[in-house]
């Protein structure tokens, strides 16, 4: 089941970048087959005081989802197969200067996971006819 927290604008959902949503549908599915809560607790409009590098967020290329009930195991294994399967549209770490599509860390509010995308990413291939 897709849910945000409650202080998360509804309309910024119609502002994230398509191949957000590729990420975004992926992490639910991966949820729901290891029986895991998927919370989307960061999106674009409730990000006013974070102090980051990055404009992921603000361009609609990047959510957080709370891992909130996940065990170390389900972090690590999640964060892997993202980042293997979505190399081709994830955005390019700054400090790790690779395409990460999946980054479990803490920045300031607790540890979540920071899915993001890379600008115009070619997000039509991983749709199947």
């Amino acid at each position: 089941m897709f849910r945000y927290k409650e202080d998360i604008n509804p309309k910024d959902l119609e502002m994230l970048q398509p191949a957000l949503w590729i990420l975004i549908t992926r992490s639910m599915l991966y949820c729901a087959e290891h029986k895991l809560p998927f919370i989307v607790t960061s999106l674009i409009s409730d990000r006013e005081n974070v102090q980051s590098k990055s404009k992921t967020h603000e361009q609609g290329r990047a959510a957080d989802i709370s891992t909130l009930g996940w065990t170390e195991t389900h972090i690590h294994r999640f964060q892997f197969l993202m980042n293997r399967w979505y190399s081709d549209i994830a955005a390019i770490s700054m400090s790790k200067n690779q395409p990460i599509a999946a980054l479990y860390h803490d920045a300031g509010y607790g540890s979540h996971m920071h899915l993001q995308v890379r600008p115009n990413a070619k997000w039509q291939n991983f749709i199947k006819e």
